[in-house]
């Protein structure tokens, strides 16, 4: 963290011309966690932790949006040919349609196990659940 911060604060606390052109999110987020935790950094040690934690706060949140875009496409996938009337899918199309009513709520599982708090344990439930109607489907 140390070298980030040589990278991005000049000596006198200004910011270096790379850090102030950037237009990357993440360096965005990076030089916002360092303002905002700039009130701990007497303490060297609580510094940097301090300032990991503001960076990566968040980050579960793009794994509950992954697992939630499964759940969407095993919807869109089971209830899609319904909709549309179309009761007869054959050839790689039909290979296809298996393959993503089996591998999206497998992927939106695993990928849900990776988040935090009580919604990766109700994303994980709701993808067990999609797994059971596959099994249903295919039985």
């Amino acid at each position: 963290m140390k070298g980030y911060e040589n990278l991005i604060f000049k000596e006198d606390g200004t910011l270096t011309q790379d850090a102030a052109a950037s237009t990357s999110k993440n360096t965005k987020k990076l030089i916002n966690a360092f303002t905002k935790s700039h009130k701990h950094s007497g303490k060297e040690d609580y510094y940097y932790v301090q300032v990991a934690k503001d960076w990566l706060a968040g980050y579960e949140k793009r794994f509950h949006r992954i697992s939630i875009a499964c759940i969407s496409l095993f919807l869109l996938l089971w209830l899609g040919p319904h909709a549309f009337g179309i009761i007869h899918i054959s050839g790689i199309w039909a290979i296809l349609y298996f393959i993503g009513l089996f591998f999206s709520p497998i992927l939106g599982l695993l990928i849900s196990l990776y988040g935090k708090g009580w919604k990766r344990w109700l994303l994980a439930l709701v993808n067990v659940m999609l797994i059971i109607i596959f099994i249903i489907i295919m039985v």
